[in-house]
């Protein structure tokens, strides 16, 4: 005698076997990350491709100083992928501030105001554009 299961097993087995067997995600070489909102938002403010600020943000530059960098490239001959890498070697904000304050006329302290006013206009842009989080507090 046939068992009521044996029966149910029968009647599904052969429809689930006709489906075509699932194929994991073919492995891409490197893994993708988004953007982060902050770095979105701040190259379009620039001009200045998103990508890489995030890119160097990962690497451990913080968002003032990305923003302090991206203001001295925009007012000097210097290019950002220049200054970075000197931060890179050790080279203070100061540091790179004094070498083109002869040349440019640039001070750190306005910077360093303008910076912090564009990351606190940005992080609000981005704080209105984004759906609350569940379980978040509201100011």
């Amino acid at each position: 005698m046939i068992s009521k299961r044996v029966i149910l097993l029968m009647a599904f087995a052969a429809p689930l076997a006709a489906l075509e067997p699932l194929e994991p995600p073919a492995a891409s070489s490197a893994p993708v990350r988004a953007i982060d909102l902050f770095w979105s938002e701040a190259g379009r403010r620039t001009g200045l491709p998103a990508e890489s600020l995030d890119r160097w943000a990962v690497r451990g530059f913080g968002r003032t100083e990305l923003l302090i960098l991206a203001a001295v490239a925009r007012r000097s001959p210097q290019t950002l992928d220049a200054l970075v890498a000197a931060r890179e070697r050790g080279a203070s904000l100061r540091a790179l501030l004094r070498a083109l304050a002869e040349k440019e006329g640039l001070t750190y302290n306005p910077l360093f105001r303008d910076a912090m006013r564009q990351r606190q206009d940005i992080e609000n842009a981005v704080a209105a554009s984004s759906p609350p989080v569940s379980g978040a507090r509201v100011k």
